[in-house]
């Protein structure tokens, strides 16, 4: 953990507070077949994911989001995660930016738009750039 991540319980609690705002999460993250709410119609341009948090330990602190990324950008992530399948592992450690998009917030659903991730680098020490473009600062 860098520091600046923001933990899903507080999205939870103040949800509105993170519409059009970006905010990180650092988790386990794997792909589902799971549209609901504002992304209910959203297969065709959307891939569904899970993105499960844990702690700066390791830990999981059982905390959820249900996360959709654009199709268009969502090849180098899916190949990962797929590659991950293929050896056994069920989630692949990633540092999410992530968004609750105007458009697509309900009251009653917790999803949000992935807008860019990080993976470890091989020594497993800092995190890689932002897939995506990102900036040093996020």
């Amino acid at each position: 953990m860098i520091g600046n991540e923001t933990p899903l319980t507080m999205v939870e609690a103040n949800t509105r507070d993170y519409i059009e705002r970006t905010f990180i999460v650092v988790g386990g993250i794997s792909v589902q077949d799971y549209y609901n709410f504002g992304y209910l119609e959203a297969k065709g341009t959307h891939v569904a994911l899970e993105l499960e948090e844990l702690r700066a330990d390791g830990s999981l602190t059982l905390k959820r989001i249900n996360v959709y990324l654009r199709r268009e950008w969502s090849q180098p992530l899916v190949d990962v995660l797929t590659e991950a399948v293929g050896k056994g592992f069920r989630r692949t450690l990633i540092r999410a930016k992530l968004t609750i998009l105007a458009n697509r917030y309900e009251d009653i659903g917790g999803n949000a738009e992935l807008l860019d991730w990080q993976f470890l680098d091989r020594d497993r020490n800092s995190w890689r750039p932002w897939l995506l473009g990102g900036t040093s600062e996020d």
